[in-house]
C-alpha cells in the first residue's frame, strides 16, 4: 500500500513532465518507456478518482436523507413506530490497517433499526430497515419498544425518525472530498490521455 501511494505521489509530482513530452524527429527513435509511463500515470489517476466517486456516492445518499427530513419538517405527520429488530454493526477501517496487521483506528459502529409503523388513520402495515450513524440509539432501546417519528402522508414510505437525523453539514463535506478527489485528477487524466493520443499521431 505504501508503495502504491508513493508511486501515486511521484506520478502526480511529475505529471507536467509527462504531459510535455518533446516532439519526436522522423527517423529519432522514441523510448519505448514513455508510452508505459503515460499509461502508469492515468492508471494511478484513476485511484483518487473512485475515491471521489465514493464520496459522490455519499453525497447524492445524505442528499436524498436531507431531502426526506425536509419534507417531513414542512407536510410531516408524527407517528409512533414500533422496533423490531435492533443491532449494531460493527465495520473495520481496513484502510488504515499497517503491514503488522494492526488496526490504528477504531472501527466505525451504526445502529440498525427494523420498524413498523402505519399512518394515521390507515390500517396498511409499512416496516423499514433504518441505519443510523449514532450507534448509542441502540443501547437505548429494546425489542418492540415504541419509538416516535414523522413521515409524509401522501408517501408513507418516507419515515425519519426523531432520533439519528443526519447533519447537512455532512452533506457539504462529502461533496468537497468528492470535488478534491476526483476534479483536479480528471483534469489531469483527461490531459494525460490527450497528450498519449497527441504523442501517437506524431508518430
Amino acid at each position: 500500500m505504501k508503495h502504491l501511494f508513493w508511486k501515486i505521489v511521484l506520478s502526480l509530482k511529475y505529471w507536467r513532465v509527462l504531459l510535455n513530452r518533446p516532439r519526436r524527429v522522423k527517423g529519432e527513435p522514441e523510448p519505448g518507456a514513455s508510452s508505459g509511463v503515460l499509461f502508469a500515470a492515468a492508471l494511478f489517476l484513476m485511484v483518487p478518482i473512485c475515491i471521489g466517486l465514493m464520496f459522490g456516492y455519499l453525497a447524492w445518499q445524505h442528499g436524498q436523507r436531507l431531502e426526506n427530513q425536509r419534507a417531513v419538517d414542512s407536510d410531516g405527520v408524527a407517528v409512533t413506530a414500533t422496533i423490531e429488530g435492533l443491532k449494531i454493526e460493527k465495520f473495520e477501517n481496513d484502510a488504515t490497517r499497517m503491514q503488522d496487521g494492526a488496526n490504528r483506528t477504531e472501527p466505525s459502529l451504526f445502529c440498525v433499526l427494523q420498524v413498523r409503523y402505519s399512518a394515521p388513520g390507515s390500517a396498511t402495515v409499512f416496516r423499514k430497515v433504518i441505519w443510523l450513524e449514532d450507534d448509542a440509539i441502540c443501547t437505548r432501546y429494546e425489542m418492540n419498544d415504541p419509538i416516535a417519528g414523522r413521515l409524509v402522508s401522501d408517501n408513507p414510505d418516507i419515515l425519519v425518525l426523531d432520533e439519528g437525523r443526519l447533519a447537512e453539514y455532512w452533506y457539504w463535506i462529502c461533496l468537497l472530498l468528492f470535488a478534491l478527489f476526483s476534479g483536479g485528477p480528471l483534469v489531469l487524466l483527461v490531459r494525460v490521455l490527450t497528450a498519449r493520443e497527441s504523442g501517437a499521431s506524431d508518430d
